[in-house]
C-alpha cells in the first residue's frame, strides 16, 4: 500500500513539474505584440500646407 501511494505521489509531482515546464517554455518563446507606432504630427497636419498652384489665382470680383 505504501509503495502505491509513493508511486501516485511521484506521478503527481512529475506531471505537475512537466506541465509547469511546458507552460514556462510556451511563455518564453512566444512573441510579444509590438506596440503600435505613434503617428508623426507635422505642421502640415494643422492645415498649414497649401496645395501648389500652377496658375495664378484670380482675386478680382469682376467677371471676365
Amino acid at each position: 500500500m505504501k509503495s502505491l501511494l509513493k508511486a501516485i505521489a511521484l506521478a503527481f509531482v512529475a506531471t505537475t513539474a512537466s506541465l509547469a515546464a511546458k507552460q514556462w517554455l510556451d511563455r518564453r518563446y512566444t512573441r510579444r505584440p509590438r506596440a503600435p507606432r505613434r503617428e508623426i504630427h507635422t505642421w502640415e497636419d494643422e492645415g498649414g500646407s497649401l496645395s501648389p498652384q500652377s496658375v495664378a489665382v484670380e482675386t478680382s470680383q469682376v467677371p471676365r
